[in-house]
């Protein structure tokens, strides 16, 4: 657990973590756009989602101004209603196609194989390995 001695040593730390966010961008993180399909690995827990847009004009000028953040609504096995929040992009780990999104989704938040995870232009397709068989 974090603990800071003032507000301002906290005002630091958060500006600190925005610049490393921006100084760990790709190209492909700055592409990513609404509508985009995302996975997210945290600890042993796949996170899906999916990148919106705000309605509310507020939240759509101030994200025009931080590039390294997008609004989202995300999915998992741990929370299949979906939770709104915003993402650094740099913890994306690669996009997914809106058809293995909506599989995901019609499965329980489980990842299913095959499927391709878009790194910018590098594509990693997961498989099934021979004899592999949860049925």
């Amino acid at each position: 657990m974090e603990q800071f001695k003032s507000f301002e040593d906290f005002l630091k730390y958060v500006s600190d973590n925005n610049q490393k966010a921006l100084a760990a961008m790709d190209d492909w993180h700055r592409r990513l756009k609404c509508g985009d399909c995302y996975i997210r690995i945290w600890d042993d827990l796949i996170i899906f989602g999916e990148i919106i847009e705000s309605e509310y004009r507020e939240d759509r000028e101030l994200l025009r101004h931080r590039p390294e953040l997008r609004l989202t609504r995300n999915y998992s096995i741990a929370c299949p209603e979906g939770e709104l929040g915003t993402i650094y992009v740099v913890d994306i780990y690669g996009t997914i196609s809106k058809a293995s999104f909506e599989i995901a989704r019609s499965k329980g938040w489980k990842l299913q194989l095959p499927v391709t995870i878009y790194r910018g232009e590098r594509a990693i397709t997961l498989r099934e390995s021979e004899g592999d068989n949860d049925d």
